[in-house]
């Protein structure tokens, strides 16, 4: 049990760090393109920010993929391992994504209301973003392990 938690924590974290690269670069490119906008130009999105989404993307891919592996053998090898209800997991869902989604449609309209839009980033928004994506996302990989057939144990499956 212990590897397994070692290996989720790693997933975890990792996947983490993948959201809020993802979050970092969509935010940079929205803002560059809003003061873009404002000038009556195009915007200019420099192309390290391209391949912060494409790495965020690609460790967020692996990460989830890991931890669906990893937590999907962990119930295959131990099927006496309680799980939370699935009306809790789909509630936590809501929850989070509902606050993400209250989050960035203030975050969108204290933009708006701005004469100059700031063009870096702001960490604290990323920050809160990527921990409720992260709630979500976790949730997510609980309840998708077990609707899979490949995962769920022998003795489950009809």
């Amino acid at each position: 049990m212990k590897r397994t938690l070692e290996r989720l924590g790693m997933a975890l974290i990792a996947g983490a760090a993948g959201l809020v690269m993802v979050l970092a670069g969509v935010e940079r490119t929205t803002l560059l393109d809003e003061e873009a906008m404002r000038r009556g130009t195009e915007s200019n999105v420099p192309g390290s920010v391209f391949v912060l989404l494409v790495v965020g993307v690609l460790i967020l891919t692996i990460a989830v993929f890991s931890a669906l592996t990893v937590w999907g053998q962990h119930l295959r090898n131990h099927p006496e391992t309680r799980q939370a209800p699935v009306w809790v997991l789909l509630a936590i869902m809501v929850a989070a994504g509902g606050f993400g989604l209250a989050g960035y449609a203030s975050h969108s309209a204290s933009l708006s209301s701005l004469d100059v839009v700031p063009t870096s980033v702001d960490w604290g928004f990323i920050a809160i973003q990527g921990l409720l994506g992260t709630i979500v996302i976790a949730a997510l990989v609980v309840v998708g392990v077990r609707w899979t057939p490949r995962h769920q144990p022998a003795r489950a499956r009809r």
